[in-house]
C-alpha cells in the first residue's frame, strides 16, 4: 500500500494552519471538509509547480551540456554533436533515443583510437 504523500502534505498544511489560527472551527465543523477544501485549493498549485519544476531541470540540463567546438578533443565528435542536436529537435523523437545514439557515435570514435 502506498501512501500519497501529497495528500499527506495537504493534510498537515491544512491541520497546522487550522490549528494555529483557530479559524474555521465555526465556519467548517468538520475536518475533512477543511482538508478537501485545502486539497482541492492546494493540488493544482503543487501539481503545477512539479511540471514547472521537471520543464525547468530539462532546460537547464540542455544548456548546460552545450560545449562549443574548440574544447572537443577530436573534430569528428563534431558530426555526433551536430546529430545529438538535431533528434532533440526532431519531432516525436524521444530524449532517452537521442541519448543513446549519442553514445554510440561516441563510442565508435573512441574505439578507433588506441588507449594511451
Amino acid at each position: 500500500m502506498e501512501i500519497p504523500k501529497m495528500k499527506v502534505f495537504i493534510y498537515i498544511l491544512t491541520f497546522l494552519g487550522y490549528a494555529w489560527s483557530g479559524y474555521g472551527s465555526g465556519i467548517i465543523n468538520n475536518l475533512k471538509d477543511a482538508v478537501l477544501a485545502a486539497e482541492h485549493v492546494f493540488k493544482d498549485v503543487l501539481d503545477n509547480v512539479v511540471i514547472v519544476a521537471r520543464k525547468f531541470k530539462d532546460f537547464h540540463d540542455v544548456f548546460d551540456a552545450a560545449i562549443s567546438s574548440e574544447q572537443l578533443p577530436m573534430g569528428e565528435m563534431t558530426k555526433c554533436c551536430d546529430e545529438h542536436d538535431i533528434c532533440y529537435d526532431t519531432c516525436n523523437q524521444a530524449k532517452e533515443h537521442c541519448d543513446y545514439e549519442f553514445k554510440n557515435c561516441l563510442y565508435k570514435i573512441c574505439d578507433k583510437y588506441e588507449k594511451t
